[in-house]
């Protein structure tokens, strides 16, 4: 994970440059893919995980943890540990710390189709998609994705998330509607 300063000097944040999957100090962390990341107001920097199919954080302090994912690929909520995620893409963080993950890698047409959440109680439940592919709006759970990517907030509190396999912006309203 590189880092870009204002004054242009480029770091690295955090791992070894060599595929794989290690937690523990940013120099010695190894990562898989990682496609996207975002930041909490603590300094906490998320990372999409993709091919270890976790989501994992690198703290103020210097460590790289799994945050969740058990690094088998597959669509299961529950504890963070015990959770599955195939190939997460993209990612952000609300105001409450709560992660919003896109499932999916376009290039590869692989993954859930699914935005799951994962909470700061660690907690991770899917938010919106039936894990079909194609186009389907109406209640979160029916709701049909092709390629998710950046989600965001918007002030209102929708999720808004691009649908690169169907060339549209979505929204998922707070009360649950695609």
């Amino acid at each position: 994970i590189r880092l870009i300063a204002p004054d242009g000097v480029v770091s690295t944040l955090a791992g070894t440059g060599e595929p794989g999957y290690r937690d523990g100090p940013v120099d010695q962390a190894q990562f898989n893919n990682p496609t996207s990341v975002a930041m909490d107001a603590a300094g906490n920097v998320y990372v999409a995980d993709s091919d270890n199919n976790r989501i994992r954080v690198i703290t103020p302090q210097g460590e790289v943890r799994t945050l969740a994912g058990s690094g088998e690929p597959g669509c299961k909520d529950g504890p963070a540990t015990e959770a599955q995620f195939d190939a997460p893409s993209s990612l952000t963080v609300d105001s409450a710390d709560n992660v919003v993950v896109a499932e999916g890698l376009p290039w590869l047409f692989r993954g859930t189709r699914r935005l799951r959440l994962i909470t700061p109680a660690g907690a991770v439940t899917t938010l919106a998609g039936s894990g079909e592919s194609g186009h389907k709006d109406g209640p979160a759970a029916e709701a049909r994705f092709v390629l998710l990517m950046s989600p965001a907030f918007d002030a209102g509190g929708n999720l808004l998330v691009a649908d690169d396999g169907e060339a549209r912006l979505r929204l998922l309203t707070p009360d649950g509607l695609v």
